[in-house]
């Protein structure tokens, strides 16, 4: 199993189980505040193992817009002359 992958379950389930006893009565304070500290550790800790992962990848940002779909980007970019522009009305639409 990768590190990253046993932050993630790791993380959420103490985060399932924080959930459920703060809603159950009876359960001691002190058990529900040192999960609430726990689960920032483990946050952090999840981040920073996602994050050092090896991970390579041939797309750009100027050629995609976002890494996850094939999602290229189509922009151009248009020169707007100041004659073209009427400064008369309060807003200026850009075609």
């Amino acid at each position: 199993m990768k590190k990253d992958t046993l932050a993630i379950l790791l993380t959420t389930l103490i985060l399932i189980i924080y959930c459920g006893l703060t809603v159950v009565e009876n359960v001691s304070y002190n058990l529900v505040g040192v999960l609430f500290v726990a689960l920032h550790v483990l946050t952090v800790w999840m981040v920073i193992a996602i994050l050092k992962q090896p991970y390579q990848t041939n797309k750009t940002f100027d050629e995609y817009f976002y890494q996850d779909k094939a999602i290229k980007r189509n922009f151009e970019k248009k020169l707007v002359s100041i004659d073209s522009v009427d400064c008369s009305s309060k807003s200026i639409i850009l075609t």
